[in-house]
């Protein structure tokens, strides 16, 4: 018996689920209109936990969203799951979130078009996205990329790419068609890839593992605060 338990913290999503041979029991899910996963992340992982029954002793492996996508997001994540995996034992599972967010697509929509490419986006800030494709059958075309669509960016008018997740959400006046709103990392939606990869012992090495961030964290300093002397 495989149970898993997930961490998505990729977005203003903060999600967990916990999967027993690779079907979803239970899952916590917050989708704040700030960044949660600091305060939020344990007392879900407690919460589904015990909504299982499970000791943690109990787990087979811990899922956890790879990235790309918020940084600090990522950092509490992938701290807490290889915490975990450290205190008990277990393998790290990484799981890519746009392969993930592909598959949230597929069970909504009931199946894929064959003759289409899918494009999963997320949020980057301004009009930066990272992105990848995939097929029908869900196999990655291309590598994960970083990319900035200008003003009416002739790639969001192509009728043969559909376009969906967080990022694509952004763009939903420039889309002409091919794309669906409301899709975003979850985790779970995690669970059918990271069963796989625990059946494949596709583990991440706990003592190097770091997020994919894509892009390096760029810190935006304070305006200096002027003070006023008394004349």
């Amino acid at each position: 018996m495989n149970r898993i338990l997930a961490i998505e913290t990729t977005t203003k999503v903060c999600s967990v689920a916990v999967f027993e041979n690779g079907n979803c029991l239970h899952s916590e899910e917050s989708n704040n209109l700030d960044y949660d996963a600091a305060e939020n992340l344990n007392p879900f992982i407690v919460q589904v936990l015990a909504k299982a029954g499970w000791e943690l002793s109990s787990l087979s492996a811990i899922a956890v969203s790879m990235g790309p996508g918020s940084y600090t997001g990522l950092r509490i994540g992938v701290a807490s799951a290889k915490g975990l995996c450290y205190a008990l034992n277990i393998p790290l599972i990484a799981v890519n979130p746009l392969a993930a967010m592909l598959l949230m697509l597929d069970k909504k929509r009931g199946g894929l078009d064959s003759a289409k490419t899918y494009m999963p986006m997320l949020d980057a800030r301004r009009r930066e996205v990272f992105s990848q494709s995939f097929n029908a059958n869900h196999n990655a075309i291309d590598e994960v990329d970083a990319r900035i669509l200008e003003d009416n960016d002739p790639l969001l008018a192509n009728d043969e790419i559909h376009f969906f997740g967080p990022g694509a959400d952004k763009f939903k006046d420039e889309l002409v068609g091919n794309n669906t709103l409301g899709i975003y990392p979850s985790a779970i939606f995690m669970g059918q890839i990271a069963q796989e990869k625990l059946q494949a012992k596709d583990f991440s090495d706990l003592a190097y593992f770091e997020p994919f961030y894509l892009k390096d964290f760029i810190a935006i300093k304070a305006k200096p605060k002027f003070n006023r002397r008394n004349t």
